[in-house]
Protein backbone atom coordinates (compact mmCIF):
# COMPACT_ATOMS: atom_id res chain seq x y z
CA UNK A 1 0.00 0.00 0.00
CA UNK A 2 2.90 2.28 0.77
CA UNK A 3 4.43 2.02 -2.25
CA UNK A 4 0.92 2.70 -4.05
CA UNK A 5 0.15 5.57 -2.37
CA UNK A 6 4.79 6.34 -2.68
CA UNK A 7 4.08 5.94 -6.72
CA UNK A 8 0.85 7.55 -7.10
CA UNK A 9 2.19 11.25 -6.26
CA UNK A 10 4.89 11.53 -8.81
CA UNK A 11 2.23 10.07 -11.81
CA UNK A 12 -0.11 12.40 -10.45
CA UNK A 13 2.49 15.45 -10.68
CA UNK A 14 3.01 13.93 -13.90
CA UNK A 15 -0.53 14.70 -15.17
CA UNK A 16 -0.67 17.86 -13.76
CA UNK A 17 2.59 19.40 -15.64
CA UNK A 18 0.63 17.97 -19.01
CA UNK A 19 -2.26 19.48 -18.16
CA UNK A 20 -0.03 23.06 -17.21
CA UNK A 21 2.43 22.66 -20.22
CA UNK A 22 -1.07 22.24 -23.19
CA UNK A 23 -0.07 24.03 -26.10
CA UNK A 24 -3.18 25.99 -25.72
CA UNK A 25 -2.31 27.93 -22.88
CA UNK A 26 -0.52 31.21 -23.73
CA UNK A 27 -0.79 34.32 -21.30
CA UNK A 28 -0.31 37.97 -23.58
CA UNK A 29 1.91 39.93 -20.65
CA UNK A 30 0.13 42.97 -22.39
CA UNK A 31 -3.50 42.21 -21.40
CA UNK A 32 -5.25 39.79 -18.79
CA UNK A 33 -7.51 39.91 -16.24
CA UNK A 34 -5.82 40.47 -12.64
CA UNK A 35 -9.35 39.84 -10.75
CA UNK A 36 -13.19 39.11 -11.88
CA UNK A 37 -16.23 38.32 -9.73
CA UNK A 38 -19.56 38.36 -10.42
CA UNK A 39 -19.75 42.36 -10.20
CA UNK A 40 -16.44 43.44 -10.85
CA UNK A 41 -13.41 43.03 -13.23
CA UNK A 42 -9.41 44.33 -12.90
CA UNK A 43 -7.26 43.74 -15.78
CA UNK A 44 -5.03 45.38 -17.75
CA UNK A 45 -4.41 45.80 -21.86
CA UNK A 46 -1.91 47.59 -24.13
CA UNK A 47 -0.02 49.39 -20.58
CA UNK A 48 -3.22 50.43 -19.06
CA UNK A 49 -5.17 49.17 -16.06
CA UNK A 50 -9.23 48.56 -16.73
CA UNK A 51 -11.70 48.34 -14.00
CA UNK A 52 -15.20 47.74 -14.22
CA UNK A 53 -18.60 47.14 -12.74
CA UNK A 54 -22.27 47.39 -13.47
CA UNK A 55 -23.18 50.28 -12.37
CA UNK A 56 -26.30 51.69 -10.25
CA UNK A 57 -28.40 52.07 -13.80
CA UNK A 58 -27.51 48.66 -15.00
CA UNK A 59 -24.72 49.80 -17.55
CA UNK A 60 -21.30 48.92 -17.30
CA UNK A 61 -19.04 52.02 -15.00
CA UNK A 62 -15.34 51.77 -16.50
CA UNK A 63 -12.38 52.93 -14.91
CA UNK A 64 -9.06 53.24 -17.29
CA UNK A 65 -5.56 54.24 -15.80
CA UNK A 66 -3.58 54.77 -18.36
CA UNK A 67 0.58 53.88 -19.20
CA UNK A 68 1.35 57.76 -18.23
CA UNK A 69 -1.03 57.57 -15.24
CA UNK A 70 -4.18 59.31 -16.64
CA UNK A 71 -7.70 58.76 -15.49
CA UNK A 72 -10.21 58.21 -17.99
CA UNK A 73 -13.58 57.84 -16.29
CA UNK A 74 -16.48 56.09 -18.56
CA UNK A 75 -14.67 57.65 -21.34
CA UNK A 76 -13.87 60.92 -19.62
CA UNK A 77 -10.52 61.98 -18.69
CA UNK A 78 -10.79 63.26 -15.18
CA UNK A 79 -7.80 65.76 -14.76
CA UNK A 80 -5.30 64.89 -11.75
CA UNK A 81 -3.34 67.16 -9.09
CA UNK A 82 -0.26 65.90 -7.95
CA UNK A 83 -1.03 63.45 -5.21
CA UNK A 84 -4.23 62.12 -7.29
CA UNK A 85 -1.37 61.28 -10.48
CA UNK A 86 0.81 59.54 -7.99
CA UNK A 87 -1.87 57.55 -6.63
CA UNK A 88 -2.63 56.05 -10.19
CA UNK A 89 0.82 55.71 -10.71
CA UNK A 90 1.01 53.82 -7.51
CA UNK A 91 -2.36 51.64 -8.55
CA UNK A 92 -1.14 51.06 -12.09
CA UNK A 93 2.55 50.01 -11.08
CA UNK A 94 1.00 47.29 -8.94
CA UNK A 95 -1.49 45.91 -11.30
CA UNK A 96 1.69 45.27 -13.42
CA UNK A 97 3.61 44.11 -10.57
CA UNK A 98 1.16 41.34 -9.68
CA UNK A 99 0.92 40.23 -13.18
CA UNK A 100 4.41 40.24 -13.54
CA UNK A 101 5.18 38.23 -10.43
CA UNK A 102 2.49 35.82 -11.12
CA UNK A 103 3.90 34.64 -14.64
CA UNK A 104 6.86 33.99 -12.70
CA UNK A 105 5.04 31.62 -10.68
CA UNK A 106 3.46 30.16 -13.43
CA UNK A 107 6.73 29.86 -15.28
CA UNK A 108 8.10 28.41 -12.17
CA UNK A 109 4.65 26.12 -10.85
CA UNK A 110 5.50 24.27 -14.76
CA UNK A 111 9.02 23.48 -13.94
CA UNK A 112 8.02 22.12 -10.93
CA UNK A 113 5.09 19.98 -12.75
CA UNK A 114 8.52 19.07 -14.76
CA UNK A 115 10.63 18.23 -11.94
CA UNK A 116 7.05 16.03 -10.93
CA UNK A 117 7.61 13.83 -13.96
CA UNK A 118 10.78 13.14 -12.82
CA UNK A 119 10.06 11.79 -9.94
CA UNK A 120 7.82 9.70 -11.80
CA UNK A 121 10.23 8.38 -13.94
CA UNK A 122 12.93 7.62 -11.37
CA UNK A 123 9.85 5.77 -9.69
CA UNK A 124 9.09 3.91 -13.00
CA UNK A 125 13.02 3.09 -13.50
CA UNK A 126 13.03 2.00 -9.09
CA UNK A 127 10.56 -0.27 -9.86
CA UNK A 128 12.52 -1.89 -12.88
CA UNK A 129 15.84 -1.95 -10.85
CA UNK A 130 13.50 -3.76 -8.52
CA UNK A 131 13.83 -7.16 -10.59
CA UNK A 132 17.51 -7.26 -10.28
CA UNK A 133 18.78 -8.53 -6.60
CA UNK A 134 21.06 -4.83 -5.17
CA UNK A 135 17.60 -2.49 -5.02
CA UNK A 136 14.55 -3.40 -3.35
CA UNK A 137 11.37 -1.67 -1.98
CA UNK A 138 13.54 0.34 0.73
CA UNK A 139 15.91 1.68 -1.96
CA UNK A 140 13.08 2.85 -3.80
CA UNK A 141 11.16 4.45 -0.96
CA UNK A 142 14.55 6.35 -0.25
CA UNK A 143 15.44 7.80 -3.65
CA UNK A 144 11.90 9.20 -4.62
CA UNK A 145 11.02 10.26 -0.68
CA UNK A 146 14.49 12.12 -1.08
CA UNK A 147 13.45 13.69 -4.51
CA UNK A 148 9.60 14.65 -3.43
CA UNK A 149 11.10 16.47 -0.19
CA UNK A 150 12.43 18.62 -2.82
CA UNK A 151 9.91 19.42 -4.87
CA UNK A 152 7.70 19.76 -1.46
CA UNK A 153 10.39 22.61 -1.11
CA UNK A 154 9.87 24.78 -4.08
CA UNK A 155 6.36 24.00 -4.27
CA UNK A 156 6.55 25.95 -0.17
CA UNK A 157 8.51 28.78 -1.91
CA UNK A 158 6.11 29.53 -4.73
CA UNK A 159 3.51 29.22 -1.87
CA UNK A 160 5.50 32.37 -0.24
CA UNK A 161 5.79 34.17 -3.44
CA UNK A 162 2.07 33.73 -3.94
CA UNK A 163 1.55 35.35 -0.65
CA UNK A 164 3.75 37.87 -1.71
CA UNK A 165 1.43 38.64 -4.46
CA UNK A 166 -2.00 39.09 -1.89
CA UNK A 167 -0.08 41.96 0.04
CA UNK A 168 0.19 43.55 -2.93
CA UNK A 169 -3.28 43.24 -4.15
CA UNK A 170 -4.12 44.84 -0.40
CA UNK A 171 -2.06 47.70 -0.70
CA UNK A 172 -3.57 48.38 -4.16
CA UNK A 173 -7.36 48.00 -2.72
CA UNK A 174 -5.68 50.54 -0.03
CA UNK A 175 -4.38 52.65 -2.92
CA UNK A 176 -7.87 52.50 -4.72
CA UNK A 177 -9.72 53.90 -1.12
CA UNK A 178 -7.02 57.06 -1.22
CA UNK A 179 -7.81 57.69 -4.95
CA UNK A 180 -11.71 57.36 -3.74
CA UNK A 181 -11.19 59.90 -1.25
CA UNK A 182 -8.87 62.24 -3.21
CA UNK A 183 -11.27 61.88 -6.53
CA UNK A 184 -14.62 62.58 -6.33
CA UNK A 185 -15.84 61.42 -9.86
CA UNK A 186 -14.02 58.00 -8.82
CA UNK A 187 -15.58 58.19 -5.43
CA UNK A 188 -19.34 58.47 -7.51
CA UNK A 189 -18.73 55.32 -8.62
CA UNK A 190 -19.28 53.38 -5.53
CA UNK A 191 -16.49 50.32 -7.16
CA UNK A 192 -16.56 47.37 -4.60
CA UNK A 193 -12.84 46.06 -5.29
CA UNK A 194 -14.35 42.73 -2.88
CA UNK A 195 -11.20 40.50 -3.63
Amino acid sequence: MKKLLLLSIPIILCLFSMTAAHDDFYMNPFSGVIFSNDDFTLEIDDGSVFMKQEGRRGQFDEVEITETYDLIINGREIELGPKERELTREFHTLAYEIIDRAMDIGIDGAKLGIDGVKIAFTALAGVIKMIGPNYDEDDLEREVEAKAELLEEKAELLEERAEVIEDIAEDMENIFYDMEDAIPELADLHFDLNW
